[in-house]
């Protein structure tokens, strides 16, 4: 089987280079190409990419914890009301969950696409996209039906879930699996797998301290509200 990336062609079952086309760039093609080399960072080494990708999270996190302090701040005077949060307050911490760790899952959602989806499925490829995006629908509504502080965790559990066990799916669908792949030094799939590895591990610390810090919450508010005062401070904790 031969593909072509746009770039090169080459062998689908064994690898091999076959062809690098020459291509001609006019001024606006040029102007293209050099945005997205730049975007990509098509043009550096594994360096430099890194620090591509922890730029790029630190940008994302900007935007990430702007979101959850608009709503921290908003909290204690919403939960004053006498009917309950405004909808504004709730869509916004609703799409905070889904946003924040929901497309991560949907992103891992895509790459168990990738490795379970039969290879001779017609529109394999659009199927892959389909199911990203569908899972992130789901995962943005789920937050509407659960508690907020529950949904937190129940989605941080889930990211922990599903991107650990991404190098796992690698060994059973593939050969290219970590005990194949760090033998020989081949970092461009082991790299992968552990870069997976690491995220679901990321996830699953966050999801734990997440837990323990609503359990502290929990256990103040027993100590501080009694009877009936106690019950709704315990609802106002997974509101």
């Amino acid at each position: 089987m031969i593909t072509y990336s746009g770039l090169i062609f080459f062998s689908g079952t064994t690898g091999q280079l076959i062809d690098v086309p020459a291509r001609d760039y006019s001024i606006v093609a040029s102007i293209d190409e050099g945005f997205i080399s730049l975007h990509e960072g098509k043009y550096a080494g594994p360096v430099a990419r890194w620090i591509y990708i922890l730029f790029g999270l630190m940008g994302a996190s900007m935007v990430a914890s702007g979101s959850i302090l608009w709503v921290t701040k908003r909290k204690p005077k919403q939960l004053k009301k006498p009917n309950g949060p405004d909808f504004g307050y709730r869509l916004v911490d609703q799409l905070n969950i889904g946003t924040i760790v929901g497309l991560p899952i949907a992103i891992a959602m895509y790459f168990w696409a990738n490795r379970l989806l039969p290879v001779d499925f017609v529109a394999r490829e659009q199927w892959e996209i389909h199911v990203m995006f569908i899972s992130w629908a789901i995962l943005l509504v789920y937050p509407a039906f659960r508690p907020a502080g529950r949904a937190w965790f129940e989605q941080l559990y889930l990211a922990a879930v599903v991107f650990s066990f991404i190098p796992v799916l690698n060994w059973l669908t593939t050969d290219k699996h970590l005990g194949v792949t760090l033998p020989i030094g081949d970092w461009n799939f082991a790299g992968f797998d552990l870069t997976m590895l690491v995220i679901g591990a990321g996830f699953s610390f966050t999801a734990y301290k997440v837990k323990q810090r609503q359990q502290s919450t929990v256990k103040v508010a027993k100590k501080r509200a009694p009877s009936k005062a106690r019950v709704l401070a315990q609802r106002k904790e997974v509101i």
